[in-house]
């Protein structure tokens, strides 16, 4: 992997290193396809398959005990917990202004029409492990996921 010093870079060279091939909708919808396919009918054995792929995670994969995340949540310094609750409320502020609203419009006596919003019951959320695991991307997926209201988040 090449780091780039933004700063450094000429006009030229930042266009180059901010241009990405163009992916077809298709393709993405495809991809997508694949891998949920691939997760549903392969369960648990398809994900660590997927896991070893994207992340090189060959490991096992287990849901956290509830008692084991107090545990780790409990051993954070004060410090860092006030950088966590920062970044959640930011975070939270930024996605609630997004939320959608809902329009309700009479469009002649007793005529309405509306246009209703509801959320996706169950979302997965992703979050690589790999050699440089990110909380901040548990945050960027699971605050948006919360705020919109699905119930089923994992």
């Amino acid at each position: 992997m090449q780091i780039f010093n933004w700063h450094e870079l000429d006009d030229i060279n930042r266009n180059r290193v901010l241009s990405r091939a163009a992916i077809e909708a298709g393709r993405v919808a495809e991809s997508v396809k694949s891998v949920v396919d691939k997760v549903r009918y392969g369960g648990d054995a398809a994900l660590r398959e997927l896991s070893s792929t994207f992340d090189g995670y060959d490991g096992p994969l287990a849901r956290v005990p509830g008692a084991k995340l107090k545990a780790a949540a409990d051993a954070l310094s004060p410090e860092m917990r006030k950088a966590l609750d920062e970044a959640i409320a930011a975070i939270t502020a930024f996605h609630r202004a997004q939320l959608p609203q809902g329009v309700r419009v009479e469009t002649r006596p007793g005529v309405v029409c509306e246009q209703l919003w509801r959320p996706i019951e169950r979302v997965g959320l992703y979050v690589p492990g790999g050699t440089a695991p990110y909380f901040s991307a548990v945050l960027m997926l699971a605050i948006p996921a919360r705020l919109a209201g699905c119930r089923t988040r994992l």
